[in-house]
């Protein structure tokens, strides 16, 4: 794998490619290929190759280099391989006689940008890396000249000129992307064959239910037209669409800051008789207000003149997040859901107009409406099915994301497969869904919109509670074999006589009985969360404490999990001894650090290294002394590959690693490594999801293939023995929860 043959095709065709997605745009007979550059990886092979479509054949020379490479067991790269791969199987080789390259063969340079926790964009990996050779920036406006018809004659432009400028920005491309090459660590043979594992079940496809995908299209279309007239009455026009985000926000916080002023006078009475002045919050908003008692002096309302507590659970508050150290105010999923349910609750004074709009705002994100056209844009006209869904190592620990369709953010409750049955044929048949409840009705049947070919059925096993084991495991601690002895314990008992599960026993560890307490508190406080990270966690579960109760929990939490505490520091002292120690590896638990200048040659990498040889990216770590409320500190900071910095920075964002973080990274990561080995172990997979193999099969084999998928994901693999796994399958005729 040291010599890959790095290649990039530049076409053009009539199927918008974002519209529709790489796989149907590629197998579109409409599809031609422009040009294709070529060179080697190793540094010292100055050969490059450039070749135009108008040509028609292959040169013999590239054939004959092409095939020699191959029979040498050489790989042929290219960034997002799968659109070249595809662009070379469906069209190269039929219509320009380029020698057949089986799909092992192939290797996906953005993946190895992606497992260095690099961007998965070649321009940001590049810039990222400052390499060498960085993408050129010509290409946009010479794509928009040549690979797009003209709107108005539906001609292509065949401007020679223009079409080689072209094919020098497609040879910029392939120096660009040898760079990021050498530049930082190559997919390991474990990392290439989950890889391809990968794109095998992308080759399958997902089907959906086209019928029912296209009636949940019109059917949400017409409720954001109703959710768009409802906002415009509420808000007395300043807003008509739920996307219009900027307005809702600022519409609400002046009429969120009016409420809570006025609240704010009536329980102080020297303010009484009073009016707002200014508009904006004293902590957390941009400006100071101040309340003017009629007659008087201007008296402001600043951080000093406000005792803290007067706006602590007040909207505006619940509506803050701290993102790097600035606050910053949220209309999330996660922040409307915790508006709405306190105030249901009787536990957050709300204005009926302010709650009104945050619910049609609620409403209107439910993400049927993109999701359902996107299934049917996508899915191909023959066999209904999505192909190119999922991406490996989307996130930085390595977990797979989903594209396209998004299938990772479904909604988890849906409708079982009868009441999805019947709600299909009440809008196959023209009948009208309950008012008011359409875009929730809706969303919960995107799962159920998934289905297997006629005489299939999905088998779909998760595993049950994975991480809340996998980090005991980790940790490596003998007081934490109480946890894992537990976790085994539950999962040998017989059905009819359980012992408490892992989220009754937290509830125990932190003082109660509420079952939902003890699941926030294995989502939140695992971690290193405090107060901050359980009420954030307990929001979405409709968990409402008053702040001392959560500090009893949380304090109780860590007193029975003492080894969790222990963790979290190893991890932090470890990672940073290996920054300030270059070259040796310092252990934390099961997993340990190396900082290593061998892939990112003038900055560094640290490498975090999980049991079975897998690993975690931090590039270009570096410790800095800040300044804190507590005084001076080291902290420990990373390239922030996802956060695109704007064009001018000099510097890409960097984030804190602290010991929270890094937690949470070794946990996630190695529950996508076990996913990622037993994906490897079963055949006819065609989703995944977080912690979930699902596969498609003839339904007279459905028992046996749920049988070995349990046998699979309950046995650990040998760099995982100890840890109790438990999954149980499910045949379905839908997808569903």
């Amino acid at each position: 794998m040291t010599n890959l043959l790095i290649i990039d095709f530049e076409t053009r065709s009539r199927v918008d490619l974002k519209t529709a997605g790489g796989d149907k745009y590629c197998q579109d007979r409409s599809t031609e290929i422009l040009c294709m550059a070529a060179c080697f990886s190793d540094p010292d092979d100055e050969r490059e190759w450039l070749w135009y479509g108008y040509e028609n054949e292959i040169p013999s020379g590239l054939a004959a280099v092409i095939r020699g490479h191959l029979e040498g067991g050489g790989l042929i790269a290219a960034h997002n391989a799968r659109f070249d791969q595809q662009i070379w199987e469906y069209i190269a080789v039929d219509d320009h006689l380029f020698p057949p390259v089986p799909v092992d063969s192939w290797y996906c340079t953005s993946a190895q940008a992606r497992v260095n926790a690099l961007p998965a964009n070649l321009d940001d990996a590049t810039r990222a890396l400052n390499a060498k050779h960085r993408k050129s920036h010509t290409g946009a406006a010479l794509i928009r000249k040549l690979c797009i018809p003209n709107k108005l004659t539906g001609q292509f432009n065949e401007n020679r000129n223009e079409l080689h400028e072209l094919g020098a920005y497609c040879l910029d491309d392939v120096r660009a992307t040898k760079s990021l090459v050498n530049s930082c660590r190559l997919l390991s043979p474990n990392e290439h064959a989950d890889w391809l594992a990968n794109e095998r079940i992308n080759d399958r496809g997902i089907r959906i239910d086209r019928p029912l995908a296209e009636q949940a299209s019109a059917h949400a279309a017409v409720e954001t037209n109703a959710i768009g007239q409802e906002l415009s009455d509420l808000t007395g026009g300043a807003v008509t669409k739920h996307t219009q985000n900027a307005r809702i926000k600022d519409w609400l916080i002046q009429k969120v800051m009016e409420f809570e002023c006025t609240q704010f006078i009536a329980r102080n009475e020297h303010f009484r008789g009073g009016h707002i002045r200014t508009l904006s919050h004293p902590k957390y908003y941009q400006g100071q207000y101040a309340c003017l008692p009629l007659g008087s002096r201007q008296i402001p309302v600043s951080p000093a003149g406000v005792r803290q507590t007067e706006f602590d659970y007040g909207i505006i508050h619940l509506m803050t997040i701290h993102k790097d150290g600035v606050a910053k105010l949220s209309l999330a999923k996660d922040i409307r859901a915790n508006l709405l349910g306190r105030a249901d609750a009787g536990a957050l004074a709300m204005p009926d107009v302010i709650y009104n709009v945050i619910a049609a705002l609620d409403d209107g994100n439910k993400s049927s409406v993109s999701k359902f056209k996107r299934m049917v844009e996508r899915a191909d006209e023959e066999d209904d099915r999505v192909r190119g869904a999922f991406m490996y190592a989307g996130a930085a620990t390595l977990r797979y994301t989903s594209r396209g369709l998004q299938l990772h953010n479904f909604r988890r409750d849906c409708w079982k497969v009868e009441e999805a049955e019947q709600l299909r044929s009440m809008m196959v048949a023209g009948q009208k869904l309950d008012e008011g409840t359409v875009m929730d009705t809706l969303s919960k049947l995107l799962r159920p919109a998934l289905v297997p070919a006629p005489g299939n059925v999905f088998v779909v096993n998760d595993w049950s509670g994975i991480e809340s084991r996998a980090l005991p495991w980790l940790a490596d601690d003998p007081r934490a074999q109480v946890r894992l002895d537990a976790f085994a314990a539950y999962d040998a008992a017989p059905a009819d006589d359980k012992p408490l599960d892992a989220y009754e026993e937290a509830a125990r560890d932190a003082g109660t009985e509420l079952r939902q307490v003890g699941k926030v508190v294995l989502l939140s406080l695992g971690y290193g969360g405090a107060v901050g990270a359980f009420n954030s966690m307990a929001k979405n579960y409709s968990v409402f404490l008053p702040e001392h109760e959560v500090k009893t929990i949380v304090a109780r939490w860590r007193h029975a999990n003492a080894w969790a505490e222990t963790f979290w520091n190893a991890l932090e002292k470890a990672a940073m001894l290996a920054v300030k120690n270059p070259g040796a590896e310092f252990p934390a638990g099961k997993v340990s650090y190396i900082f290593t200048y061998a892939y990112d040659r003038i900055d560094g990498t640290l490498m975090c290294r999980l049991p079975g040889d897998h690993y975690i990216a931090y590039p270009k770590p570096r410790v800095e002394l800040v300044e804190t409320q507590y005084g001076t500190q080291k902290q420990l900071t990373a390239l922030k590959a996802n956060w695109k910095p704007k064009a001018d920075d000099t510097e890409w964002p960097r984030y804190k690693l602290w010991r929270g973080l890094l937690a949470e990274n070794v946990d996630q990561a190695f529950c996508a490594a076990l996913l990622r080995h037993s994906i490897r172990q079963v055949d006819d997979a065609v989703l995944h999801c977080h912690d979930e193999i699902g596969l498609e099969v003839p339904e007279e084999k459905a028992q046996a293939a749920a049988n070995h998928l349990q046998m699979v994901m309950e046995t650990p693999p040998e760099w995982a023995q100890g840890l109790p796994l438990a999954a149980e399958p499910n045949i379905m005729k839908r997808y569903g929860k």
